[in-house]
């Protein structure tokens, strides 16, 4: 039988002489209990946030990038393609030509940036998931379409329903000096056939054309400022890019999706670092319960630990006793905050009964629960738990040892 394991069971579930003990043994309890929950449900949330962005660039952004290394655009030929295409691990690649112009809509203009792609482009990336209103429509029969950010849109009270042209203005290339704007810009005109809605930074600027339109309205024939790819799941992306590396040269830059958003990923990642030292130090204030849990039960216990030390039990057997119930409280309330927090954070991922407020894009708030954080927070809430149960322990058994042997 573990002695001191038993005893400090004892003075947990029995009944105690001072009502008082029983008070801060559950406020001690509860704190960890509390903590514990507010640790999962804030950590799952960030979690259901943290897919939610990442998801809604993934869907924008490809797999790989590949831009030139000097220079806005580049010109690759139909065998280069081929050999791209040929590299084990690559699915598919879009041409995709992009630059800055004005947009004007029912006299109200703006900057943005076109993006002209081609075909295959929704093979490429999610858009097809991202649409907010109308269609995702390149093409009506053989007259271009273009599909608007929401945030453009918005800037512009875009409406595909009633069938207004969008006017796209870009200095011409070769253009010499003129007053006349007609000399001086490319104009063309497309309906609006679909709004997609992502990140602000992405639909507060983007509106999609197709290749053969953007290269017309930019006069860049047969050039590219970009090829998408998208890549295999099943084959090593670091493969693929050093393999695409090996073919086009050092003259181009190939990018992962975390190269294309690096400031997005290492900013959520702070954050959730951030995030979790916070809910760490609210904890061990809420610990401090504990301390004086156990501090009170020591001074309770007085003349139990003089009958422990007349039976023959030394200091380390007294110490462990009530650094034991320490841990049986700690771990108590971290069981139950675990269950109580995981089964809430559960229940809002599949039910979503906390809702989040009308426009935003979607209902309820995000939630996903992870096996790794959970790990993390009983590790945690362990150690604040240990420390808390042994720093009374050491310091207020000592006294009272002092004192009973004098007695």
């Amino acid at each position: 039988m573990n002695l001191p394991f038993y005893i400090a069971k004892r003075y947990i579930l029995g009944k105690k002489s001072h009502n008082a003990i029983n008070i801060v043994s559950a406020i001690s309890m509860g704190g960890v209990v509390f903590g514990t929950i507010a640790f999962v449900l804030i950590l799952s949330v960030f979690n259901g946030f943290d897919q939610l962005v990442k998801g809604m660039y993934n869907s924008f952004y490809p797999d790989i990038l590949v831009v030139a290394g000097k220079g806005k655009v580049f010109s690759v030929s139909e065998d280069t393609l081929k050999l791209i295409k040929g590299i084990r691990g690559v699915d598919d690649v879009a041409l995709v030509l992009e630059d800055n112009a004005l947009l004007v809509y029912n006299e109200k203009q703006t900057v943005g940036r076109v993006k002209g792609v081609s075909d295959n482009f929704s093979h490429i990336t999610g858009i097809d998931s991202l649409i907010w209103s109308g269609e995702n429509k390149l093409w009506h029969q053989s007259m271009p379409r273009a599909v608007i950010g929401r945030g453009l849109a918005y800037s512009l009270g875009v409406n595909p329903e009633l069938y207004q042209a969008l006017k796209i203005y870009v200095p011409r290339r070769n253009a010499a000096y003129s007053n006349d704007p007609n000399k001086s810009l490319n104009r063309k005109l497309t309906l609006v056939s679909g709004i997609f809605a992502s990140q602000p930074d992405i639909d507060g600027k983007i509106l999609l054309v197709p290749l053969e339109f953007a290269r017309e309205l930019f006069e860049y024939e047969g050039f590219v400022s970009a090829l998408e790819l998208k890549i295999d799941n099943s084959v090593s992306e670091k493969k693929v890019i050093s393999s695409l590396k090996g073919l086009l040269g050092e003259n181009f830059i190939v990018q992962d999706r975390f190269q294309q958003n690096e400031l997005l990923y290492k900013t959520m990642k702070t954050e959730k670092w951030a995030i979790f030292l916070i809910l760490a130090f609210v904890l061990i204030i809420l610990l401090f319960s504990l301390v004086g849990s156990v501090s009170m039960l020591i001074i309770e216990k007085k003349k139990d630990i003089s009958i422990l030390y007349s039976l023959g039990a030394n200091q380390t057997l007294v110490r462990r006793i009530f650094y034991r119930e320490g841990l049986l409280i700690t771990i108590a309330g971290l069981f139950i905050g675990l269950v109580l927090g995981s089964s809430l954070a559960l229940l809002q991922e599949h039910f979503g009964f906390i809702k989040l407020n009308e426009g935003f894009v979607i209902d309820a708030y995000p939630v996903v629960v992870k096996w790794a954080d959970l790990l993390v927070v009983s590790l945690s809430v362990t150690l604040i738990g240990v420390f808390s149960s042994w720093y009374p322990v050491k310091l207020m058994l000592r006294q009272k040892v002092e004192q009973v042997k004098e007695t």
